[in-house]
């Protein structure tokens, strides 16, 4: 899933609601999420847990802020976002990706 543009020395956000068979569950643990840029996997960004922003129904919606610091990203660079929950024993994976302009 592409969530769009972020501009250099901004802030990527995205939210994430945990679906098991298009049903919202709560998972086991806090989601984490790796982040994988142009040159592979980037290392301050590996297993990072995502916060918990709001409860519906005893189901969490879950949310990470990136910065896009010039440090750490580069202009024109797209990026890719694994993020890893689990449910009881099943592991449920979602992909994002965004470009920093």
């Amino acid at each position: 899933m592409f969530d769009g543009f972020v501009q250099l020395d901004d802030v990527y956000r995205t939210i994430l609601v945990v679906a098991q068979a298009g049903v919202p569950v709560e998972p086991s643990a806090p989601p984490t999420f790796r982040l994988y840029g142009p040159d592979g996997l980037m290392p301050d960004f590996t297993d990072v847990p995502m916060s918990a922003i709001d409860e519906v129904d005893d189901v969490h919606s879950w949310t990470c802020d990136i910065d896009c610091t010039a440090s750490a990203f580069t202009a024109g660079g797209t990026y890719h976002m694994v993020i890893r929950s689990v449910v009881g024993d099943d592991p449920l994976i979602d992909q994002r990706s965004f470009t920093v302009t």
